[in-house]
C-alpha cells in the first residue's frame, strides 16, 4: 500500500496527475480519492501483471537455452514509462515524478 498519500512539500499544483486514464474505466470513481479497498485491488492487479510478465520472460529464456540459441541471441527488454500506484495520492503516469519517469531497460547478450 502507498506510504505517502500527499504531494511533496512545495510541489507545484500542475505537477500532479488527475489519473484520467484510470478514471475512464467503468468501475472507477469519476472524481475524488481512490478508497483503500480499490487501492489494494489495483496494486494487486499491477503486481500480478508484473509477475505474469516475468514468468513469460522466463519461458522465453528457458526456450533459448533449450534450443541452444542463448549464445546467439540478444535479448532486450524495456518499458515505456513508470506508473503511480497511489503514491503521493496519484495513479497512472503523466508526471515528472520518479515513479512515472523511470523505465526498465535490460539487455542480455552473449
Amino acid at each position: 500500500m502507498p506510504q505517502v498519500n500527499v504531494a511533496p512539500q512545495d510541489a507545484p499544483s500542475y505537477a500532479r496527475t488527475s489519473f484520467g486514464e484510470l478514471r475512464n474505466y467503468s468501475d472507477m470513481p469519476a472524481a475524488g480519492e481512490i478508497d483503500e479497498v480499490t487501492t489494494r485491488h489495483l496494486v494487486h492487479g499491477y503486481y500480478a501483471a508484473t509477475s505474469y510478465t516475468d514468468a513469460q520472460i522466463g519461458k522465453l529464456l528457458d526456450a533459448l537455452d533449450r534450443l541452444q540459441l542463448a549464445e546467439e541471441t540478444i535479448v532486450a527488454l524495456w518499458g515505456d514509462h513508470g506508473w503511480h500506484l497511489g503514491d503521493h495520492g496519484m495513479w497512472c503516469k503523466h508526471t515528472n515524478y520518479e515513479q512515472a519517469a523511470r523505465i526498465p531497460v535490460t539487455l542480455a547478450a552473449p
